[in-house]
């Protein structure tokens, strides 16, 4: 039986599957996962969705040697999904034409988001970031700030989420240093999380785990039809 002792990140692009059947990907999927896509009015979230969970079944039962549509994916706390039974953890994240899935044996978070012009960078680290965090980014040439910016947001958001509490929890209440991806004050919980991040494709990428053990050297794999 394939071990959950590791953890694997995958990226793909929805439009690659574009050939992938509808009903294939709802066959997989549990009755109210099939429910909550067909009650969704727009057909591009409704196959969105369909593949997001399609593809994360897919990656669980290789993992735990069973069928995709066998297992059960409940709402935890925070109503953050999770399986029901086993130790086998996921996350995932999409922007634009792009989908991360993240899968491994501690509670994680994984943020990806296109690298565009971020819409007022320093005043949005004022007012959500750590006093930290907004000084190093005023420190920045203006060439360098936007890609600066998008790496620590995603760093900030993929801590959330393995923490669980997502943006509610509260951005301010901890300090990430981008390069080396690392976690510098955690007032959020007594827990400790490693980080990694990428920059590929015109993605920003990042990736935080629960637990005490260092990250091992992630490839992202690349998920096709």
């Amino acid at each position: 039986m394939p071990t959950s002792a590791d953890i694997r990140l995958y990226l793909c692009r929805f439009s690659q599957w574009q050939s992938v059947p509808q009903a294939q990907l709802l066959a997989a999927l549990a009755d109210e996962e099939r429910c909550r896509c067909q009650g969704f009015s727009n057909p591009t979230r409704q196959r969105s969705y369909a593949l997001s969970r399609y593809l994360l079944r897919q990656r669980l039962a290789s993992r735990l040697d069973r069928q995709p549509s066998q297992l059960r994916i409940v709402q935890g706390v925070h109503g953050r999904p999770e399986l029901a039974e086993g130790n086998l953890h996921f996350n995932l994240s999409h922007s634009g034409d792009w989908l991360a899935i993240a899968v491994g044996p501690h509670p994680l978070g994984v943020d990806v988001e296109a690298d565009r012009p971020p819409r007022q960078p320093l005043a949005i680290a004022r007012r959500f970031f750590a006093q930290a965090e907004y000084a190093y980014l005023a420190s920045l040439p203006a060439d360098t700030l936007a890609a600066a910016f998008w790496d620590l947001w995603c760093l900030k958001e993929a801590v959330l989420k393995a923490h669980g509490g997502g943006l509610q929890a509260g951005l301010d209440r901890f300090v990430v240093q981008g390069q080396p991806p690392r976690l510098l004050e955690n007032h959020l919980d007594t827990q400790e999380y490693r980080l990694a991040n990428w920059r590929l494709d015109g993605l920003h990428l990042a990736l935080a785990s629960q637990g005490a053990t260092a990250l091992p050297a992630l490839t992202p794999q690349r998920l096709t039809p």
